[in-house]
């Protein structure tokens, strides 16, 4: 009887899984301005590169990005006659948050929401 043949194979133990990082403090948040790389649609040259100005929430002890929109500073639009929903708009206060010159909150640039979830 060949005993190589006859040993149980011993027991692969599974590899454990990296845990990922927790903070180590509560998240904050704080109103910033974010300009934001996207594009737009020009009848001429087509889809052309543009960035737009949002304000939304980060955390001022990490840089993480809470929100990409705060709708404190947002005017939802109203209804029309035949139903439809006209588009909202950005309120003065947040008009002057675009401005730099009247600009109090801080600004970041961000080439995309949903790949960078920091800030410097």
């Amino acid at each position: 009887m060949d005993t190589e043949r006859d040993d149980v194979p011993r027991y692969k133990k599974k590899k454990a899984k990296k845990t990922p990082v927790k903070s180590d403090h509560k998240h904050e948040s704080a109103n910033c301005v974010f300009e934001v790389g996207s594009i737009r649609f020009d009848k001429i040259h087509g889809m052309v590169p543009a960035t737009r100005l949002v304000i939304g929430t980060y955390c001022p002890i990490c840089g993480r990005i809470r929100s990409s929109w705060n709708e404190a500073y947002w005017t939802p639009g109203d209804r029309l006659d035949t139903g439809a929903l006209r588009s909202g708009h950005w309120s003065e206060e947040a008009e002057k948050e675009f401005d730099p010159e009247t600009r109090t909150l801080p600004f970041f640039q961000i080439k995309d929401f949903f790949t960078q979830k920091y800030v410097e």
